[in-house]
């Protein structure tokens, strides 16, 4: 049988999860010899981990003015490499799919890693981003939801329910044997890209209203952002600098996940979070927003402890709870990585998205 040729596009190569999540599941689609992947990916942090695990990679252009030609690239590919899938991740390559595929006469997958709707700023674009996906979105062929919350605000923003699959992502299994980065005592930790919309600032606050109280922790952000120079800033006003470490974009996190007591994820708002399960898997004690898709992952009491976002006094209660109660911690942690190893696997996403590809090729592969 031949393979199935799928050409994946994205428009950002940056610390984010839509960009995480395509290179796991490229590195895993790499592996199967029923599928050969092509990708069109901006230059950044991830273009070449997409360029180990794929065919080819074709760069695309992140400027705006530069739309017209990425819609013209895309379709050319799937012409001239005969492409029988196309499938897309993040605004606005929805689009440019749609315009190849239409073209082409190919099914089109979108991955919705989020509601647009939730990302603070850019109030205009977002919505205008919405309002032209969902006139469109009925030209999808399928489109793949992160989490049932996601799913659950396209139905009733008036998508097709019948269009949409949700297909959780998927971790791949950490390795066997991490060394931890060194610390000195006890470390709350927490990783993504520093945007106001990751809540970073809470969790600062929180761990300084700790600090005040004569615990003594150190916090450990992991992630780059435009939101940087704020955060560092916001340490320094209150006389925090000791206690905080800014680690930057990493490409190996397990050493820092490892280093963790305890992992915080306080986001304003959030489809699902990769590194929520990447910590589940490590066994860590979990404190989390409830928000979005995190209650789908986090059993408040059962695998970890939910707060309401932006709360810096209940973030720092819940937070001092279990740095006392070390066996309630490990209760939650052992719990957590149970849950993250039968729901939230690389190979379980793999599965599901390969059936889709199977669905609309018409074709049966081996996985």
């Amino acid at each position: 049988m031949s393979k199935i040729k799928i050409l994946q596009i994205i428009c950002r190569s940056g610390p984010g999860g839509g960009e995480k999540h395509l290179a796991d599941l490229l590195a895993g689609l790499g592996k199967n010899a029923a599928y050969e992947v092509h990708v069109m990916a901006p230059k950044g942090i991830y273009y070449n981990s997409y360029a180990e695990n794929v065919k080819s990679i074709s760069d695309y252009r992140p400027e705006r003015y530069c739309f017209i030609y990425n819609a013209v690239s895309a379709y050319r590919l799937v012409r001239d490499l005969k492409i029988d899938i196309i499938h897309t991740h993040l605004f606005p390559t929805n689009i440019i799919g749609l315009i190849a595929a239409w073209f082409s006469r190919k099914p089109l997958i979108v991955n919705m890693h989020a509601d647009i709707r939730d990302n603070p700023g850019a109030r205009l674009r977002k919505w205008l981003y919405f309002a032209v996906d969902k006139s469109i979105h009925r030209y999808y062929s399928r489109i793949i939801a992160v989490s049932e919350y996601i799913k659950k605000r396209l139905v009733q923003s008036g998508y097709q329910p019948e269009k949409i699959e949700v297909i959780y992502n998927g971790i791949a299994a950490p390795p066997v044997n991490i060394t931890a980065m060194g610390k000195r005592g006890y470390v709350i930790g927490t990783i993504a890209r520093l945007h106001k919309v990751k809540g970073q600032r809470y969790l600062i606050d929180a761990t300084c209203a700790l600090i005040n109280r004569g615990q003594a922790v150190e916090l450990w952000i992991v992630g780059e952002g435009d939101d940087r120079e704020i955060l560092e800033k916001l340490v320094v006003d209150l006389g925090m600098k000791e206690r905080v470490k800014f680690w930057g974009h990493q490409s190996d996190i397990w050493p820092f996940l490892q280093a963790f007591d305890l992992f915080v994820f306080p986001s304003l708002s959030e489809s699902m979070g990769i590194s929520l399960v990447e910590a589940m898997l490590l066994k860590k004690p979990i404190i989390a927003s409830n928000v979005g898709g995190i209650p789908e992952i986090i059993n408040n009491g059962k695998n970890g402890l939910l707060v309401e976002a932006g709360d810096s006094e209940g973030l720092a209660r819940s937070m001092e709870r279990l740095i006392k109660d070390r066996k309630q911690a490990e209760s939650l942690a052992r719990q957590a990585k149970a849950d993250a190893e039968t729901k939230f696997t690389l190979k379980i996403m793999l599965e599901n998205t390969c059936k889709l590809y199977d669905i609309l090729t018409k074709k049966v592969t081996k996985r």
